[in-house]
C-alpha cells in the first residue's frame, strides 16, 4: 500500500459544528481514522471547522498546488428498527466553500 504523505494525497474539508458534537464516536472515527489531520481552524462565521489532512482518500497534488477542498460523504444502514447498523465514508472534491482558502 502506498504512503499518502509520500504520494502527496492532501486534502481539505469542513465539518459543522453541531456534526461534531452530536455525532456518534463511531462516525467521528470513521472520518478522522482514514486520514491524518495537518490542521485544524475554526470559522465562526459559519461555525465549521476547517481541516487539512493528508489521506488515501484524497487524490495526489502536485508540487507546488494547494490541496483540493473535498465533501465529505456519509452514509448510514439501518435496521428495521430504525438503528444505524453500519456507517460508510466517501469523499467528493468540490470547489473552495464560499470562495475562500483554509
Amino acid at each position: 500500500m502506498s504512503d499518502p504523505w509520500k504520494e502527496r494525497q492532501w486534502g481539505r474539508f469542513r465539518v459543522s459544528m453541531t456534526l461534531l458534537e452530536e455525532t456518534p464516536e463511531q462516525v467521528i472515527g470513521l472520518i478522522f481514522g482514514s486520514m491524518r489531520i495537518l490542521r485544524a481552524v475554526t470559522v465562526v462565521s459559519d461555525q465549521t471547522v476547517h481541516y487539512e489532512a493528508v489521506s488515501p482518500l484524497f487524490d495526489a497534488v502536485p508540487d507546488c498546488q494547494e490541496p483540493p477542498w473535498y465533501k465529505i460523504k456519509l452514509g448510514k444502514r439501518v435496521s428495521d428498527s430504525g438503528e444505524p447498523i453500519e456507517y460508510s465514508l466517501a469523499v467528493e472534491k468540490e470547489g473552495c466553500p464560499s470562495g475562500r482558502g483554509l
